[in-house]
């Protein structure tokens, strides 16, 4: 999965329920959790064309697959033959260290991690935490070249939505599109 098709999609399903987002921004975590989780994910995965597996699978929020292997196991019994894209919803960017980490354990071809933080605030310390963890875990050429993290922030300021996406590449962390904000 090519992680600028991902973000493209992602986006346009953001800017699709932009009002509810605004709206959930500052309600408790699980309702956002759930637009997340029951809209906005479901969403992306239809416009890639991928299947969303309908809950966690070992302890992964959400996970887009091809396909269930049908052939080993029954057809209800919901094995995943390979993922396609893991992502990481994380409300609180404070936290989301622990979501990297996760992803770093699990293989496919493209891991995301969706969180919040505000540019000049604490989302270039989150990017270079994630960089060295990247760089620690000893597989930064194979991230960089065959398992691709992607990584979007999202912010909410004066009734402005805007999301940055960044691609893990040999350098380190690159924004790959311009912030996209929008007025509610």
């Amino acid at each position: 999965m090519d992680p600028r098709r991902f973000d493209t999609a992602l986006r346009a399903v953001l800017l699709e329920f932009q009002g509810d987002i605004l709206a959930f921004w500052r309600a408790p975590q699980s309702l956002y959790t759930a637009l997340m989780k029951n809209r906005v994910m479901p969403g992306v995965g239809t416009r890639l064309g991928l299947l969303l597996h309908p809950r966690e699978y070992y302890t992964l929020d959400f996970v887009y697959l091809a396909e269930y292997d049908t052939t080993r196991f029954a057809e209800e019994s919901g094995y995943v033959k390979a993922f396609s894209v893991i992502v990481e919803h994380e409300n609180n960017g404070a936290g989301s260290c622990e979501e990297m980490s996760k992803l770093l354990l699990f293989n496919a071809p493209l891991k995301v991690l969706v969180t919040y933080a505000r540019a000049g605030e604490n989302l270039e310390n989150l990017l270079a935490c994630y960089t060295g963890m990247i760089e620690d875990s000893g597989h930064a050429a194979l991230t960089a070249d065959s398992q691709r993290i992607l990584v979007v922030f999202g912010d909410a300021l004066n009734g402005v939505l805007s999301w940055r996406s960044y691609l893990y590449e040999r350098q380190g962390f690159i924004e790959i599109t311009p912030a996209l904000r929008e007025r509610s």
